[in-house]
C-alpha cells in the first residue's frame, strides 16, 4: 500500500479513537485524579 493510503487509514483511526472519548470521560478522569489527592 502507498504512504497516502497509510496516512488516510491513520487519520481514520485517530478520528475513531477521538470519537470514542466522550466529554463525560474527561470529567471522570479529572474527578478521579482530584479525588485521589
Amino acid at each position: 500500500s502507498s504512504w497516502v493510503e497509510q496516512c488516510k487509514r491513520k487519520r481514520v483511526e485517530v478520528k475513531n479513537s477521538i470519537r470514542m472519548i466522550k466529554p463525560e470521560d474527561f470529567f471522570m478522569i479529572y474527578y478521579l485524579r482530584f479525588s485521589e489527592s
